[in-house]
């Protein structure tokens, strides 16, 4: 099955997109755990 990304017109595989996103769950995570200290606002 093959899902569409964000401004694109290319259809993306589910397993491609999971490991594009991986970094940035990871580092939502890190962020998440470290109370959000790294906030610039």
């Amino acid at each position: 099955m093959r899902g569409f990304a964000a401004g694109t017109k290319e259809g993306v595989e589910p397993d491609e997109l999971f490991e594009k996103l991986q970094p940035f769950k990871e580092l939502v995570a890190e962020d998440i755990e470290a109370g959000g200290e790294g906030e610039t606002s």
